[in-house]
Order: C-alpha cells, then sequence, then structure tokens
C-alpha cells in the first residue's frame, strides 16, 4: 500500500478493456508515487494469470466490496 497513516488504504479503481462489464478495485502497492496517480492515469495491473492495461478512474480510501475468505 501507499504511505498512508497506518490503517488506512489506497484503493485504484480501474477500467480494463475486457468484456466483463465492471469496473476493477486493485490495493495501491507500497512503492506507488502519489503524485503520478490521479485519474485519467495509465496503469498495469494483475489481471488473471498475467498483467493488462487500464486506467485510473477514481482514487478512494476503502472498497464496496467485502473480502471473500
Amino acid at each position: 500500500m501507499a504511505n498512508l497513516p497506518p490503517g488506512d488504504e489506497l484503493i485504484f479503481r480501474v477500467a480494463i478493456p475486457v468484456p466483463i462489464y465492471r469496473l476493477f478495485d486493485y490495493l495501491a502497492p507500497d512503492n506507488v508515487e502519489l503524485d503520478n496517480i490521479k485519474p485519467g492515469v495509465r496503469l498495469e495491473v494483475p489481471f488473471g494469470k498475467g498483467k493488462k492495461s487500464g486506467f485510473c478512474l477514481k482514487l478512494q480510501g476503502t472498497a464496496n466490496w467485502i473480502p471473500v475468505n
């Protein structure tokens, strides 16, 4: 995760060109430079067994999902 106060997580909401009509949430990595990330920036993210390029649409502090164990 990015350099944030303890307990806070930064999440990127990303649009990826795949045949699934939805957005994907990704936790920001520890080494991310927040000055370089803003809506509209192109990102490479893990997707399935590989990586995909997508566009950051939003940065948020929490996701709209509940992790499933």
